[in-house]
C-alpha cells in the first residue's frame, strides 16, 4: 500500500488546528467525568469517518481514561451525548456520518481553509 506524504500531513495539520480550536471553543474538563487533567480529543463516531471527523458536534473533551473506556464501551459516550445535546441531535450527526465524500482532497483543502479562517478570525 503506498501513502501519499502531502496527504497526511495535510491531514496532521487539519488534526492539529481543530485540536486548537477545539480546546479553546469547549471547556477544558472531561465531557464524562469532569476531571481536569490528561485531556484529549474523544469522537463520538471514528475518526476514520471524514464527513465528521472534524465535525465539532462529533467530538468532546475527554480524559484520556474515560476515553479509553469509550473504546470498549461507546454506549456510556453516546448516554452522555443523548443525555447533553438529545437524541435528534445525535441522529442528525448520525446521517452525516453516512455522506459519502466525493473528492477527499477536495474535502480537506477545504477544512484547512475554515479552520485557518476561524483562527485567524479569533472566531472560537
Amino acid at each position: 500500500m503506498k501513502f501519499n506524504k502531502k496527504k497526511i500531513n495535510k491531514i496532521k495539520i487539519l488534526d492539529e488546528n481543530f485540536r486548537e480550536i477545539l480546546f479553546k471553543k469547549k471547556e477544558n474538563k472531561c465531557f464524562c467525568c469532569g476531571s481536569q487533567s490528561n485531556l484529549t480529543i474523544g469522537h463520538l463516531i471514528t475518526r476514520k469517518v471524514y464527513a465528521v471527523r472534524w465535525d465539532f458536534d462529533n467530538v468532546e473533551i475527554q480524559c484520556r481514561s474515560c476515553n479509553f473506556l469509550h473504546e470498549y464501551r461507546p454506549e456510556i459516550f453516546f448516554y452522555y451525548y443523548i443525555k447533553r445535546y438529545g437524541f435528534k441531535k445525535f441522529e442528525n450527526l448520525y446521517k452525516k456520518s453516512k455522506m459519502k465524500i466525493v473528492n477527499r482532497k477536495e474535502f480537506i483543502e477545504e477544512k484547512i481553509k475554515e479552520f485557518s479562517k476561524l483562527k485567524s478570525e479569533d472566531k472560537i
